[in-house]
């Protein structure tokens, strides 16, 4: 099994006036499309409320989600404005008050089922500047495979230590090149992947929008990168995490970074061109297997 967490029911806000009302959202979701892809055996650890729509809740077992893991609170589901502006920038205004959040957040082992405990790999979005690095260790403790991503930039540099802190407890270390600014300060994207892996990421896999992503690995000094699938952008949310969750689902099977980083590319491609997530189903695998056909047959 391999395992994301969190849920939120976002309220889209275009640029040019649309929205697109109770889109599911929140990293998890997103991180479990892009795991569902390429391995079977995917679990979403997440709160909601009595509000869930039922319609929801069947969307995400029909993908193949195991949602053993989602409870059912007294609290308000989570929900979320999430504003795109002209230059693709996203603002998040939360739409529950600040109880829902202290009842939804944050995630502890507890939360987790049984089943879950045995998991071969965890995804994790955090802030970096408030990880809850005690849950992390105890993931850590359970052998699995950790990758966290980074899903806002730090309000300030992170000195040494916290750096070392934070990447010593994980496999794979996915920001974007604007995170990785605010956490290093502002370099070039090879020099940000070679100080984070001085620091202690054993892989660092370095998100940057429509260039692609840059990848490396702990003893390797090489560099590799991918290029971004050319598709018709409609929305930008949850790319990111789909991304993330596509690559450690390749890592997990193939433990071949490139072939990590084209499963990630791949997961993320779909949900540029659309609004939402499309269900996990057999059309859907056939044109991801494609994807990733192509994106193999142009690296040789």
């Amino acid at each position: 099994m391999i395992v994301a967490f969190n849920l939120i029911l976002d309220d889209i806000l275009f640029a040019d006036g649309r929205i697109e009302k109770n889109v599911l959202g929140g990293g998890g979701v997103q991180t479990t499309f892009g795991m569902c892809l390429w391995t079977e055996d995917v679990g979403l650890v997440a709160s909601v409320g009595k509000d869930f729509p039922p319609s929801q809740r069947k969307f995400l077992i029909d993908s193949g989600i195991n949602i053993e893991g989602l409870r059912t609170m007294d609290a308000p589901t989570l929900r979320a404005d999430q504003i795109l502006d002209t230059d693709g920038t996203r603002s998040h205004a939360w739409r529950v008050p600040l109880e829902a959040l202290q009842a939804h957040f944050p995630q502890c082992w507890e939360h987790l089922p049984e089943s879950y405990r045995t998991a071969r790999g965890y995804h994790l979005g955090i802030h970096p500047l408030e990880a809850d690095l005690d849950f992390i260790a105890q993931l850590c403790q359970t052998g699995a495979c950790i990758s966290v991503e980074t899903f806002r930039e730090a309000e300030r540099r992170l000195n040494e230590k916290e750096l070392r802190g934070l990447l010593s407890l994980t496999d794979i270390f996915s920001p974007t090149w604007r995170e990785a600014d605010s956490l290093l300060g502002k370099q070039s994207w090879e020099n940000h992947i070679r100080q984070f892996i001085e620091y202690g990421a054993r892989i660092v896999v370095l998100r940057m929008d429509l260039e692609g992503v840059a990848v490396a690995q702990k003893g390797n000094p090489s560099i590799m990168h991918v290029p971004a699938m050319s598709v018709e952008v409609k929305n930008p949310i949850g790319a990111g995490n789909a991304f993330c969750g596509g690559f450690l689902a390749g890592w997990l099977e193939y433990h071949d970074l490139y072939t990590a980083a084209v499963c990630g590319t791949v997961a993320a491609s779909f949900l540029l061109e659309q609004v939402g997530m499309p269900v996990c189903d057999n059309r859907l695998h056939q044109e991801a297997w494609r994807r990733f056909n192509r994106l193999i047959e142009a690296k040789k």
